[in-house]
C-alpha cells in the first residue's frame, strides 16, 4: 500500500485508493480540499506535479523507508516550498540507515494474483557514514476488467554525520509503474 493508508486515520484527511493494492494511485482530500490544493513533500522536497499540482500516491517511497509522516491541516507553514498548500501540507521523512549491517527481505501474496517482493540492505555505520539500498517489485491483476499492474521501485540513501546535530545526506528514488487504466 502507501503511507496514505496510515494517514487516513488523521482527522480531516481522507484517502481512497483506486485499486486494492495502491499501484493505480488514489485520491487525497484534506478538510475538503482536493490533492491539488495540498502540498506533498518528501524530506522537504515538493512532490506535487508542476503543471496542475496533482498528487500521485502510487509514486511515493515504499513504506519500509519512511520514518514518519506529518500532516498540517489548514494553513501552511511560512517556509513551505510550494504554491499548492491552500488545504494543508503532508510531509514524509526518509528513515536513517541502520547502525548495524542488516539485510531484510519480504514477500507477499494475495487476491487478484498479487505478488510483492522486497529486499533491503543497510551497510551499518563506519566513521559516521551509513547507507541503505533496496528494490521492490509487485504485480497483480486488475480487479475490474482485463490487464495487470506492475510496479518496480528502488530506493537508496547515504548518510554522513557532521558534528553532534548536523548531517549530510543523499537520497535516490526510482519508480516505474506499468498499469492498465480502468
Amino acid at each position: 500500500q502507501t503511507v496514505f493508508q496510515s494517514l487516513n486515520l488523521v482527522p480531516g484527511l481522507n484517502f481512497t485508493n483506486n485499486d486494492p493494492y495502491g499501484s493505480s494511485g488514489g485520491n487525497v482530500r484534506v478538510r475538503g480540499f482536493d490533492g491539488n490544493r495540498v502540498s506533498l513533500t518528501q524530506d522537504g522536497v515538493p512532490l506535487n506535479d508542476t503543471g496542475n499540482y496533482a498528487i500521485f500516491t502510487n509514486q511515493l517511497v515504499d513504506p519500509e523507508y519512511i520514518e514518519r509522516a506529518t500532516v498540517n491541516t489548514g494553513t501552511t507553514d511560512v517556509d513551505s516550498p510550494t504554491a499548492s498548500a491552500t488545504g494543508g501540507t503532508i510531509n514524509t521523512v526518509t528513515r536513517k540507515p541502520y547502525e548495524d549491517l542488516t539485510f531484510s527481505a519480504g514477500a507477499a501474496v494475495g487476491s487478484f494474483n498479487y505478488q510483492r517482493f522486497i529486499g533491503v540492505i543497510d551497510s551499518g555505520e563506519y566513521n559516521g557514514t551509513s547507507a541503505f539500498g533496496g528494490v521492490s517489485f509487485q504485480e497483480y491483476d486488475k480487479f475490474k476488467g482485463p490487464g495487470e499492474l506492475q510496479k518496480t521501485q528502488g530506493n537508496a540513501r547515504i548518510y554522513q554525520e557532521i558534528g553532534a546535530d548536523s548531517f549530510v545526506s543523499m537520497i535516490g528514488h526510482y519508480n516505474e509503474n506499468r498499469n492498465n487504466f480502468y
